[in-house]
């Protein structure tokens, strides 16, 4: 599991405005459940090192969350879409699918 899921939900989203050293360091701390220590060998620098990294890009993706606030559009569109199909009658099911259809896509892009 990941040390902090709203981390992984901010490099879903501005993970291409990170440089690749960046991307890297968050991916194996975030996604891949890497130590410090760990993710410094991958990466080839110092434990000190990896820390800084990791911690200028952490503070990156919250500032540009506060700025632009694409996680938490995100996470209300699909709130509201669940709470969509939890309403619908089971007559629907056309409607049904067609929503389900769109909360999948929203999710994949």
């Amino acid at each position: 599991m990941a040390k902090d899921l709203n981390m992984v939900w901010l490099m879903d989203c501005y993970r291409g405005l990170l440089t690749a050293r960046q991307c890297e360091a968050m991916s194996l701390y975030y996604e891949e459940d890497l130590s410090l220590s760990e993710m410094a060998e991958n990466m080839g620098v110092s434990r000190q090192a990896a820390h800084d990294l990791l911690h200028r890009s952490t503070a990156q993706l919250q500032e540009w969350e506060s700025q632009i606030g694409m996680a938490r559009r995100y996470r209300q569109v699909d709130a509201f879409l669940e709470s969509l199909l939890a309403k619908l009658d089971t007559d629907t099911d056309v409607l049904k699918q067609s929503i389900m259809d769109f909360q999948d896509n929203w999710k994949n892009d």
